[in-house]
C-alpha cells in the first residue's frame, strides 16, 4: 500500500494543516483525508500543489509500505454499520 507521510512531513517543519490548506489551495478536510488515509487515491494535481507548497518532491510525501488496509468501500460499510448500531440503541 501507498500512505502518504504528510503528517510526518508537516511536524519536521513545525507546519499545520491549516498551513498546508491555505499555501496549496487544497481544502483542509481533502489534506485531512490524505493524511488519515480516508482516500484511495490522489490526482497528479493535488501531488504537485502539495510538493509545491513543501518544497519537496512525490518520494518525500509518498511511501510504499507492505500490508494491506481496508479498501474505501470497506471503510464505509463499517462506519455505516457503526451509525446503524448506534440508532437501534
Amino acid at each position: 500500500m501507498v500512505k502518504t507521510r504528510i503528517g510526518e512531513v508537516l511536524a519536521e517543519r513545525g507546519l499545520s494543516l491549516y498551513w498546508l490548506a491555505k499555501e496549496s489551495g487544497i481544502t483542509y478536510a481533502a489534506l485531512w483525508n490524505l493524511k488519515e488515509r480516508r482516500t484511495d487515491g490522489i490526482t497528479f494535481t493535488l501531488l504537485d500543489a502539495i510538493c509545491k507548497a513543501l518544497d519537496c518532491q512525490p518520494g518525500d510525501i509518498l511511501v510504499r509500505v507492505e500490508g494491506e488496509h481496508p479498501t474505501l468501500e470497506t471503510r464505509r460499510k463499517t462506519r455505516l454499520g457503526a451509525k446503524r448500531s448506534k440508532k437501534g440503541k
